[in-house]
């Protein structure tokens, strides 16, 4: 009884040894969209070279990154730094909500409740909660939404302490 339990055991965990062989690769044995640049020669797998030279790619990218915002060359982003950094990233996408409010809202500038209802990430949303979402949106609520109402929830998207939404 005591060997047949030792083999059954050692059967099973078999497969988990042969599993540390194994190449890495999501549960669907295909390589993650941004790793398969570097599969050069198409198996699907990453070898050690290939490896390598993702590895390389991804400390490149580190020092452009530390590069851009280390003003002051020292190698370190420093708390200065990072808030530069913080207020330039705050107003790309400032710039980029109101692009796409000015894409959405037409030419009389303010926002309607049918042109919020054709915003792509809405279609999954029944007709009462895209109301509800305009109108949470809509701070006067005089039924449309201006860019600074559209811009002010944005910013101030999370309920602010002792309130509930």
């Amino acid at each position: 009884m005591k060997n047949t339990l030792m083999l059954a055991l050692l059967v099973a965990g078999f497969p988990v040894l042969n599993a540390q062989d194994a190449p890495k690769t999501f549960s669907d044995g295909t390589l993650p969209e941004a790793l398969r640049q570097y599969d050069v020669d198409g198996n699907g797998v990453l070898d050690e070279e290939e490896r390598q030279a993702a590895k390389a790619d991804r400390e490149a990218k580190r020092a452009d990154h530390l590069a851009r915002f280390d003003t002051n060359g020292d190698g370190v982003i420093d708390e200065a730094e990072r808030e530069a950094a913080k207020a330039a990233l705050a107003e790309r996408i400032r710039k980029a909500r109101i692009a796409r409010f000015n894409a959405l809202a037409g030419e009389d500038g303010v926002l309607s409740l049918e042109e919020f209802s054709t915003i792509p990430a809405l279609a999954t949303k029944t007709a009462e909660q895209i109301a509800a979402m305009f109108g949470h949106l809509d701070g006067n609520k005089d039924g449309s939404v201006s860019l600074e109402e559209f811009l002010a929830r944005l910013t101030r998207h999370r309920p602010s302490p002792g309130t509930t939404n």
